[in-house]
């Protein structure tokens, strides 16, 4: 398809929406219609919570984008964005969901994310909006203002229609990709990748699992564990009440720090290096008291450690797994990376089976052949040059 440059002169005039009345006429409109486009631009350099910039919206023939920051109510958006009879479309959903969680209390539902169905139709994981708008539809998208300060008023007519842009096209995107993932059967499989997206469980940071994510934590061993889940939980909290990036309230480093000194006594925080003395006069009692608490839970009670390293197996046998994934991902047209980690298949070589690719549609496509291999009843085989999997002779 060739490319062909982005040109709005035929499109309806984008409407730029600040006040409640042109919200709800907008709204009412758009739930007359079977989908809605909808996009965000957001800042969150200063913020724990992400803050609203612009809604992007598309229904039909009407285009508008949305001014948070005026002085409006965005009721009629929130009840949009959860009737269920209105399909929400959007390309990489999850920030855009965790946004308006955050606002509603409630998900927006239902949803149709382009670049997960985009993922199982073998275009490419986590693929960009606007490479998969040239591969569609053959436009190739103005990238000239994606820096540009969304939070300033008032904003260029050029800055809004390129905000406008990635909802222009979802429509259009919907359709084919629908079409692909019902030729081929795929649409449960888009359900449950997007399950996530309407569980408001899987949108929201769990404050104490957050020292998983801590570089370093995987290091970690006995008490050091639980205080280091501790800390990052008071952290996190710390962090929402404030409204403050989590860097802001403590840095990572000074998490870890604290998980292996374990102090008692502020002046004893005044040999860690990297912790300025702003914060340890603001937060260094509530830190005491954080440590003094999580040495007090019993052992039987502490999180498991973080893994560092996968247990140790064949990694013969775990390139030769690879290669089973390979063959049934190139023979589905689809990334082999989507369907199972690395990680993943060193646990199952070390005979561990609560992983992703023994459930749902991963266990069908590749899981069960992973199961069959393991068990010797299928093998790795050579026809005409090509690897393939082939019937054991022992089975």
């Amino acid at each position: 398809m060739a490319k062909t440059p982005a040109s709005h002169a035929s499109e309806p005039t984008v409407q730029w929406i600040d006040s409640t009345h042109d919200l709800k006429d907008f709204c009412d409109h758009a739930k007359a219609h079977p989908i809605v486009a909808v996009d965000t631009e957001f800042h969150r350099e200063r913020t724990y919570y992400a803050q609203l910039a612009l809604v992007q919206l598309r229904a039909g023939d009407r285009m508008v984008a949305v001014d948070p920051l005026a002085d409006i109510d965005l009721q009629p958006l929130y009840d949009l964005l959860q009737d269920d009879d209105v399909l929400k479309v959007l390309h990489a959903a999850k920030q855009d969901a965790e946004i308006f969680l955050h606002a509603m209390k409630t998900p927006m539902a239902p949803v149709f994310d382009t670049q997960v169905a985009a993922a199982l139709l073998g275009y490419g994981e986590q693929v960009s909006y606007g490479f998969l708008v040239e591969k569609l539809t053959g436009v190739a998208l103005d990238k000239l203002h994606g820096r540009s300060d969304w939070m300033r008023r008032p904003l260029d007519k050029a800055v809004v229609d390129y905000a406008i842009d990635d909802v222009r096209y979802l429509p259009e995107m919907h359709a084919r990709l629908q079409s692909e993932l019902d030729d081929k059967g795929r649409r449960t499989w888009l359900d449950e990748e997007q399950a996530d997206l309407t569980d408001a469980s899987k949108l929201v940071t769990n404050p104490d699992e957050a020292w998983r994510k801590i570089k370093g934590a995987g290091k970690l061993k006995g008490k050091s564990v639980v205080v280091a889940q501790q800390v990052t939980a008071w952290r996190e909290r710390m962090a929402m009440k404030r409204d403050l990036p989590k860097r802001h309230v403590l840095a990572d480093n000074i998490v870890i720090d604290l998980a292996r000194q374990r102090p008692k006594e502020l002046k004893q925080m005044d040999r860690m290096r990297g912790f300025d003395d702003g914060a340890k006069r603001r937060y260094g009692k509530e830190l005491l008291a954080c440590i003094r608490e999580a040495e007090g839970i019993a052992p039987e009670l502490w999180p498991a450690p973080k893994e560092s390293k996968p247990r140790r197996v064949d990694d013969a046998l775990v390139s030769c797994l690879w290669a089973v994934v390979e063959l049934q991902a190139r023979e589905n047209d689809i990334s082999p990376q989507l369907l199972v980690s690395k990680g993943d298949l060193q646990k199952l070589a070390a005979q561990e089976e609560d992983i992703d690719v023994l459930a749902g549609w991963r266990r069908d496509l590749v899981g069960e052949r992973l199961l069959a291999f393991l068990a010797g009843e299928v093998v790795l085989g050579v026809s005409g040059r090509k690897a393939q999997l082939q019937a054991s002779s022992e089975a």
